[in-house]
């Protein structure tokens, strides 16, 4: 076989270059961000303007996130039955690098990545029609109820309790370090059904419909560099129908 041919051959297979249609989408991308961000952007909180936002950043954050979700690109890897593209690693990964390289802020970490795709495998149908839109449009922001203040990275030692009582659960207890809990409409949450068995089992996971529901307390937490992110949300006899059970 001629040294050539080989030589062409192997570079055929070791050629990591994006397609056309793949640089293609990256210029779209890049052009929707030049003209979605201010003039003076420097991204100064980071692509997660969760963390430690103002209130002015906050406002753009979720701006910024309804014109993803109208591009459709904040579902963009969701299943097409759930309003997403099935999009390809690559198109993700541009669209990852486009994001960070511009510091631009919008993606959706509670609903999107860890929610979303556990109602898709583990919820009702129910679930998945009152839920999976309004995440996928942008219109809800999502909290985490997980780490307590005896359970962090031990989480199978959480003592966050829900009681039945006829039609609901009666959560008590408390979260602490929840991420934006003060500006989260609803909260997925990890709490304890079965006390009586061990402790990496007898736990559900709930969901919260309403963070001003009666008996629900956000209680903030500044840090050292006197920013607003995490919380302590306290529990008090909140009740929570059965049917938010995932």
């Amino acid at each position: 076989i001629n040294l050539n041919i080989i030589i062409h051959i192997v570079e055929d297979i070791m050629r990591f270059a994006f397609t056309k249609e793949e640089e293609s989408f990256r210029k779209e991308v890049r052009e929707f961000l030049q003209n979605a961000l201010p003039n003076n952007w420097d991204g100064v909180a980071g692509n997660n303007l969760e963390e430690g936002a103002s209130d002015k950043e906050w406002e753009f954050t979720l701006e910024m996130r309804k014109k993803l979700a109208e591009k459709g690109w904040l579902t963009m890897a969701w299943p097409k039955e759930y309003g997403g593209q099935n999009a390809s690693m690559m198109q993700q990964v541009i669209f990852a690098e486009e994001m960070t390289l511009a510091r631009a802020p919008g993606r959706d970490g509670f609903g999107i990545r860890m929610l979303a795709p556990t109602l898709m495998i583990h919820g009702t149908e129910e679930q998945k029609t009152q839920y999976l839109p309004d995440i996928a449009k942008g219109y809800v922001q999502w909290c985490q109820g997980y780490s307590e203040p005896e359970s962090g990275s031990d989480l199978a030692s959480l003592q966050t309790r829900a009681i039945e009582d006829g039609d609901d659960f009666v959560i008590n207890g408390t979260k602490v370090w929840t991420s934006s809990a003060h500006r989260a409409d609803k909260m997925f949450i990890l709490v304890r059904t079965n006390p009586e068995a061990p402790k990496h089992r007898g736990i559900s996971f709930l969901l919260i419909d309403d963070m001003k529901s009666e008996g629900i307390k956000v209680n903030p937490i500044i840090d050292m560099a006197g920013r607003h992110n995490f919380n302590m949300v306290t529990f008090d006899n909140v009740r929570i129908p059965k049917k938010n059970l995932v």
